[in-house]
């Protein structure tokens, strides 16, 4: 009889152990599920792209832990115009894409790295964040390559940074001088200050300088302290233009496979971000221009009416953009956001 009763008892416990295993006390639940997201930079890690990195840590903290982002920079996954692609296909989860990289993919995103003189850049980050809105084939072209647009950089306004005469910042002294530059819009812009525009990646930027390969690369000043580049510069000519920057996109196929609560953590963090970085951009401008000139760097301004002249001079590339578009029967599209653009630029 003992003997019966110890057996009923080990079949009990042995039921048990089996209904607990089913209802998920043998393993971890999914909501418990880990997600590391491996997110790539073209560009070097320091204080210019502190929001970024606050982004990542965030993810982290926020989650418990649950999800995380290693950022690998300085190109170690890809350079500026590979990180797309290796996002698109999943052989990293995450990446910072400058939509003006890539002018064949995003050929709509393209126009917020159309540089204009004098904009501001709370004007270009609420222009950009009116477009998005208003007009969904922003975000299609990113969904149709596989991809979500998680946030934006808002840039500092961008200056001219190099060797040179500081008296000749002016437009007569950019004349003929080697100037750093991407996409199909920027050296548009140099030409019509006499300036003849170099393709160099932003890694590449202190060597080109210190060679002696460009004059001037063109860069926000908060970022010429992480980059190095008042070792290989003695002057800041500016400021001239500016745009929106990269956006940061995340794998869609890997943001669907993670729990809703995640996606929404995701999101949410991607817009706090989004929404700091207009005061973080003029933050860093303020203190960099202090710190370049301990570094033993002049900043010269450049006159207003130089600018003034190389923006009559300069041709609308907005309408260069439109022309492009149309090229690629987007025509109608384009000249509704062309519109819209300009609207925004007279508020």
């Amino acid at each position: 009889m003992k003997r019966i009763e110890i057996v009923g008892l080990s079949v009990v416990m042995m039921l048990l152990l089996v209904l607990a295993a089913a209802c998920g006390g043998g393993g971890a639940s999914v909501s418990e599920e880990t997600f590391t997201l491996r997110g790539g930079h073209y560009a070097n890690a320091g204080a210019f792209f502190a929001e970024e990195q606050r982004f990542a840590n965030a993810l982290g903290i926020k989650s418990n832990q649950r999800v995380k982002m290693d950022i690998v920079w300085s190109s170690g996954y890809g350079k500026s115009n590979e990180l797309l692609g290796l996002t698109s296909k999943g052989s990293i989860d995450a990446g910072a894409v400058p939509p003006g990289h890539y002018p064949d993919q995003l050929p709509f995103n393209k126009v917020f790295q159309v540089p204009f003189i004098g904009l501001s850049l709370a004007d270009y980050a609420r222009i950009k964040e009116t477009l998005i809105a208003e007009f969904p084939f922003f975000e299609e072209e990113y969904t149709k390559l596989g991809v979500k647009r998680l946030y934006y950089q808002t840039l500092p306004v961008f200056w001219i940074v190099g060797n040179g005469d500081p008296d000749e910042c002016t437009l007569a002294g950019l004349k003929g001088k080697k100037i750093r530059s991407f996409g199909d819009s920027l050296p548009e812009l140099y030409k019509a200050a006499g300036a003849v525009a170099v393709d160099v990646p932003p890694v590449e930027w202190y060597e080109a300088l210190q060679r002696g390969t460009i004059d001037f690369t063109s860069v926000p000043i908060g970022a010429i302290i992480d980059n190095k580049l008042h070792e290989v510069s003695n002057m800041a000519c500016g400021p001239i233009f500016s745009f929106v920057g990269h956006d940061w996109v995340i794998n869609l196929d890997k943001f669907n496979s993670m729990p809703e609560d995640l996606q929404k953590l995701i999101v949410d963090t991607a817009n706090d971000t989004k929404l700091r970085y207009v005061e973080f951009a003029e933050q860093i401008t303020a203190s960099a221009k202090k710190d370049i000139v301990t570094e033993g760097m002049v900043v010269k301004i450049l006159p207003a009416a130089d600018l003034a002249e190389w923006t009559a001079n300069a041709p609308d590339l907005l309408a260069k953009w439109e022309e492009d578009l149309a090229g690629k029967g987007k025509g109608e599209e384009a000249r509704a956001v062309g519109a819209r653009f300009r609207e925004l630029l007279a508020q």
